[in-house]
């Protein structure tokens, strides 16, 4: 088997995931907005400074590795489309990656327009799928930090052991906290 015809398979089987991933997440959209909204009240909101230091951190630890990975993929985008103008087979009207169109893109100007086109589709669902899967990446860090926040509020537990009205009221925090991150994972398709 062909390595080019191999490794272009592969590049439209991703490129198609990519939209059904896209596609899955547009159709969930209320439930996320939802779920953001429901981040956002006050029981989630860390109450310490030793919470809102870990958070701080989770939250620094994701932007580097949102900046890392749209750096790699960034690059290897552009490698992508400038590859027929660095190999020179542009020259040939080679395109980013292959693919049939119901006319002859070999022909000036469609080649030009085709090239841009490829080349604008492959940015945006490259940036719409990098995008999505660092905003998972986000939740999955957010839900982190929820549990370390829940055994930080635990943990106050004990130091609130001697006032027993103290005690009873940060039980009845933590039991809510507990209950909401759970009702949380219930929401229906």
């Amino acid at each position: 088997m062909d390595l080019e015809v191999l490794a272009g398979t592969l590049f439209i089987a991703s490129q198609t995931v990519a939209a059904m991933k896209a596609f899955t997440f547009m159709r969930q959209i209320k439930m996320i907005k939802e779920l953001m909204s429901k981040l956002n009240d006050d029981i989630f909101q860390p109450r310490t400074q030793d919470q809102r230091t870990t958070v701080a951190s989770s939250l620094q630890f994701w932007w580097r590795l949102y900046v890392g990975y749209q750096i790699a993929l960034g690059s290897t985008v552009v490698m992508w489309i400038s590859f027929p103008l660095l190999d020179k087979s542009y020259k040939e009207s080679r395109l980013p990656f292959v693919a049939w169109y119901p006319y002859d893109y070999t022909k000036s100007p469609l080649y030009e327009i085709t090239y841009i086109y490829q080349s604008f589709s492959l940015v945006f669902l490259n940036v719409f799928n990098s995008n999505l899967d660092m905003f998972s990446v986000c939740l999955m860090i957010c839900i982190g930090a929820q549990c370390d926040i829940l055994c930080d509020n635990l943990k106050m537990l004990e130091r609130s052991d001697e006032d027993y009205n103290g005690f009873n009221e940060t039980l009845v925090d933590v039991i809510r906290e507990h209950k909401e991150i759970l009702t949380t994972d219930e929401k229906p398709n």
